[in-house]
């Protein structure tokens, strides 16, 4: 197999485990699949090392800050 075959291969998997991996995060998988698949396994590695889970906090599904008159 040439070089660009398994480069290919390579990306897509990163793109798929990016995205993957995005989802468990918190974050988005469509933005981190394209970014995996763009620069491979760099955009895989900056995922688990450089950006943390995010936490939601429920506020509450009818909550406001205005205060009635």
């Amino acid at each position: 197999m040439k070089f660009e075959g398994i480069c290919l291969i390579l990306a897509i998997f990163s793109a798929i485990f990016s995205a993957m991996l995005a989802r468990q995060k918190n974050r988005s998988p469509s933005k981190w699949f394209a970014v995996g698949l763009i620069l491979g396994p760099f955009g895989l590695l900056s995922l688990l090392m450089f950006f943390p889970k995010v936490e939601y906090e429920f506020v509450g599904l009818y909550s406001s800050n205005l205060q009635s008159k």
